[in-house]
């Protein structure tokens, strides 16, 4: 066997395989705007009805996920823990940037951060105003709550993590925008780069219905805090003026479980208008990270030059500091890859191909993969 046909196998082999230990975007940022929302018009009646105000223009790497994010889970799942960690200017591979924790929950005590649930009054515009959680995570409390380790999410039951920061009023120039009245409202969490670290257990629902919403189908985003603050009812594009999603504010569904009934396998999706007109199929990453464990660990980075990495985190990730040396440490130990270049998407319809995407091997896994080429060479 020569070396080119060895190659050539070892290529198609990698292609062909669709788990990854680590899914990528790259180039994330262009110039761009969304519309936040300017009026929430009799939220709870049958007339509601909101209205957008001017434009909110961006440009730059990482943009428009450099604004603050509120953390969005939804069943079947326990979230076991989480932390968020902040940089003003870390870039993937470089060692010179500092990281702060900002917010962090264990299970038995949280820090900076709180768990709001859609559990207020109803609305057709809006769906149901936030509240805040009680320790089940999905019943309304009178006051901030801790989440019981316990906390059982059933499928398409949702959870939505801000930081502890209350708003100000609600207005278009306020420092959080317009928000739903009567709802708590918190800023998001800032920071030009952000890393995300959850544990989770994975449940196989069996108590909801089988034609429940996302039945089965957990999932784990971060998503622009003006969206939830104004609507749970941010994919009805019927209401689409009552949130800044369908203008693309910007939402990363970073762990959703595959379509195939599959609740340890998780897809990556990029909610934006970057290099696509449909901000609902967004660009979807081709491949999935695998949780193989009961109590399974995943992280998000978001770095500040238009990378986004999700990557699987050992469970034991407890830590509450972080260091860029560390970091790029927990990169580099992940196997093959898939990245998906943004800025070369090539398909405005958003079916998550391109000719941006490609499969790497990271340095300790290229040098097993040549070892076992030449073994074969020779």
């Amino acid at each position: 066997m020569n070396l080119l046909t060895v190659f050539a196998w070892a290529s198609a082999a990698v292609a062909a395989s669709k788990q990854y230990d680590a899914l990528q975007f790259t180039n994330l940022g262009f110039n761009g705007q969304y519309t936040p929302v300017s009026a929430l018009n009799d939220p709870e009646s049958d007339t509601c009805s909101c209205q957008v105000g001017d434009a909110v223009s961006f440009s730059g790497p990482g943009t428009p996920f450099d604004e603050d994010v509120a953390v969005y889970v939804r069943g079947p799942l326990q979230l076991r823990f989480f932390y968020v960690f902040t940089s003003d200017d870390f870039v993937l591979g470089s060692n010179d940037s500092s990281w702060t924790v900002v917010a962090g929950y264990n299970g038995t005590k949280a820090e900076n951060l709180t768990f709001l649930t859609p559990a207020g009054a109803d609305s057709k515009c809006l769906g149901k105003a936030l509240t805040y959680a009680d320790s089940d995570g999905t019943s309304k409390a009178d006051k901030a709550t801790l989440l019981s380790p316990d906390a059982e999410l059933k499928s398409n039951e949702e959870l939505v993590i801000f930081s502890d920061q209350k708003c100000g009023n609600s207005s278009v120039n306020g420092d959080c925008g317009v928000y739903r009245n009567g709802s708590p409202a918190y800023h998001g969490f800032k920071g030009k780069a952000k890393f995300f670290v959850f544990g989770w257990k994975s449940v196989n629902d069996v108590d909801s219905p089988n034609t429940v919403a996302h039945y089965n189908k957990s999932a784990i985003s971060l998503l622009n805090a003006r969206i939830p603050r104004t609507s749970m009812n941010f994919r009805d594009g019927n209401y689409s003026d009552c949130s800044c999603w369908s203008s693309g504010c910007g939402e990363l569904t970073a762990f959703e479980a595959t379509d195939d009934g599959h609740n340890d396998r998780f897809r990556t999706t990029l909610h934006s208008l970057q290099n696509t007109y449909d901000v609902d199929k967004g660009n979807t990453i081709d491949g999935y990270t695998f949780q193989d464990t009961p109590v399974g660990g995943g992280s998000v980075l978001i770095d500040t030059a238009g990378n986004v990495v999700v990557f699987d985190i050992p469970a034991y990730f407890l830590n509450m500091t972080l260091t860029s040396s560390e970091l790029n440490k927990l990169y580099n130990l992940t196997g093959k890859t898939q990245v998906y270049d943004v800025s070369k998407a090539t398909n405005k319809d958003g079916n998550g191909k391109s000719d941006g995407v490609s499969v790497t091997i990271t340095k300790w896994k290229l040098a097993v993969a040549m070892a076992g080429i030449l073994a074969m060479v020779i």
